[in-house]
């Protein structure tokens, strides 16, 4: 969203993109925490939701900046499961602390 320039991170218009793309990632993370079993937490689910609520999000936020038009959410989409899964192991190293 930013295009590799740092003051355009900073940006309104970053930031009203992001929020677009946070709100409707957040809203598919809820409905798919709706449809889960949440009885118990497991590292694919984590992945699922953080990878597929990121793309979702990102798919309606703003076009793709290279083509395809899903390539860019992809990119984004396994970006946050690496995210993920480096917190789930995290937290788990601290919890063994």
């Amino acid at each position: 969203m930013a295009h590799g320039d740092f003051a355009n991170a900073l940006s309104l218009d970053h930031a009203r993109l992001a929020s677009i793309c946070g709100t409707i990632g957040a809203l598919v993370a809820v409905v798919l925490l709706a449809q889960m079993d949440r009885t118990t937490n497991s590292l694919s689910r984590q992945v699922t939701i953080a990878a597929f609520a990121t793309f979702i999000g990102d798919v309606f936020a703003h076009p793709s900046h290279f083509p395809p038009q899903w390539g860019e959410p992809l990119v984004t989409a396994a970006v946050s499961a690496g995210i993920a899964i480096v917190i789930w192991y995290a937290r788990r190293f601290v919890q063994n602390l």
